[in-house]
């Protein structure tokens, strides 16, 4: 039980389920442009009564249709 419990407690565990505060610190962004990104329907995620879960991967897959490129080169 001990050992269940410290890999619930640290986010930077192997599961690349993220929670909405986390995904934003992935993308050094405001919780606030996270659920913008949910209601525009760019990033995919699973709800589960009410918990709101990001697979990172998934996300970051999703995110690659919007980079851009930098101006400078």
């Amino acid at each position: 039980m001990d050992e269940r419990k410290r890999q619930t407690a640290n986010p930077n565990s192997i599961s690349p389920w993220r929670n909405k505060k986390q995904l934003a610190d992935h993308y050094g962004c405001s919780i606030r442009t996270i659920e913008n990104l949910m209601r525009g329907r760019v990033l995919p995620f699973v709800k589960i009564r009410r918990f709101i879960r990001f697979n990172v991967i998934e996300c970051d897959k999703a995110m690659e249709k919007y980079k851009q490129r930098s101006a400078l080169l």
